[in-house]
């Protein structure tokens, strides 16, 4: 829980404190101290709990939340009316949020019984059908306690949820990074092995020169500069090429592999199911391959933060002169989707390059993402400028 959300719970605990005691000392002339030290003792135990909660045993919280249930059950003996029930309604909140269910469910009948009992004394220990009354009470003790252990749930699993989407954020940009890093090193080696090649060849071709020179064998030496000089135009061509590549699919070469490893990175890092149907893919431009990478990654995030989504169907494929892309999930969607930022950077670099994208419900709340894209050929000049328009920093 954010320090915001205990800010504000502790907020209403203290108010609903004041106002148990406004009543119990309104209503109790006779009482006043009595019930004013016992309500004191009772929100000095809460205030060492809540303040010391991380330096106190286990043992110690039980111990203190016993302790208060003793004075709230004194509190009841005297007053005898519904006010009381806060203090009782209070521990019961808060083991059933705090603790495991070995040690709130006994919590949780004992303050009942604090109230059954307390009743009972301050009513001088009437006949059981005066006291009929203190059973429907039940009803509420149960529904403070399922309500708060709900609520202990639903947090819990947020915070699985959270840590999922960051631990998939982080399994995609470590992907990313490792699958361009892995990229880099081949052509950076590619290079190496090219340029090592073509001066050695050069340079033994030029001390050729040299020697022939000096026995003023002009011919032959004007033939072996030639062929040194058709080496090192060669060696530069490749040179160039592999610059180019390397300029032109800055994020990802292997396009296949990259949506596999990020499928297979995000399973095992969330222990979600994500089916692959990945067809015969004609040659993609840079631009092409980001959009549909960036989509599939949106796609599962998406599904994994705000549907809680277990599964996935995901479907590449071409046909009828498209890319046809789909990503179906089991999620559990109940509000109307609208586009955040990742759905409106993902439809703007669709529409730049001139597909369609649907999104829609599935089922009986899973969501539905189709993406279209022309199948176009790739151009060579500035297809690097395009990727870097539709790239996310």
């Amino acid at each position: 829980m954010d320090q915001k959300a205990t800010i504000f719970i502790n907020g209403i605990i203290y108010t609903s404190l004041f106002v148990t005691w406004l009543f119990l000392f309104a209503t109790n002339p006779d009482h006043q101290l009595h019930l004013s030290l016992l309500w004191l003792g009772y929100t000095l135990i809460y205030f060492v709990r809540h303040h010391r909660r991380y330096s106190l045993s286990n043992q110690v919280i039980v111990f203190l939340m016993l302790l208060q249930l003793l004075l709230a059950f004194f509190i009841t003996a005297i007053d005898g009316s519904f006010v009381p029930q806060i203090l009782l309604f209070i521990i019961i909140a808060e083991s059933a949020f705090l603790m495991n269910k070995r040690v709130s469910i006994p919590i949780a009948i004992i303050a009942y019984g604090c109230f059954v009992v307390g009743v009972a004394v301050n009513l001088h220990f009437p006949s059981f059908s005066e006291l009929l009354f203190v059973i429907p009470r039940l009803l509420e003790y149960i529904l403070f306690f399922g309500f708060s252990y709900i609520s202990k749930i639903t947090i819990e699993q947020k915070e699985q949820l959270n840590l999922a989407y960051e631990r998939l954020s982080s399994a995609g940009k470590e992907l990313e990074k490792k699958t361009l890093m892995e990229e880099r090193v081949r052509l950076s080696r590619e290079i190496h092995d090219t340029i090592g090649h073509t001066l050695t060849t050069a340079i033994v071709g030029l001390e050729s020169v040299k020697r022939l020179l000096q026995h003023q064998r002009t011919e032959e030496a004007f033939e072996k500069l030639t062929k040194a000089q058709e080496h090192i135009k060669k060696g530069l061509a490749e040179v160039r090429r592999s610059v180019k590549t390397l300029h032109e699919k800055p994020s990802f070469l292997q396009f296949v592999p990259s949506l596999e490893a990020l499928a297979k990175e995000t399973s095992e890092s969330t222990g979600v199911s994500i089916h692959c149907h990945i067809g015969d893919l004609p040659k993609l431009t840079p631009e092409q391959e980001l959009t549909l990478f960036r989509a599939f990654q949106e796609g599962l995030t998406n599904g994994i933060r705000h549907g809680q989504s277990t599964e996935f169907f995901f479907t590449l494929e071409a046909k009828d002169e498209r890319i046809w892309f789909e990503l179906i999930d089991n999620g559990q969607t109940t509000t109307p989707i609208k586009p955040g930022f990742g759905l409106t950077m993902m439809n703007d670099r669709v529409q730049n390059l001139g597909g369609e994208i649907h999104i829609s419900r599935h089922g009986s709340g899973g969501v539905h993402l189709g993406i279209t894209l022309p199948m176009t050929k790739p151009t060579d000049g500035d297809s690097s400028d395009k990727v870097a328009s539709t790239r996310e920093d």
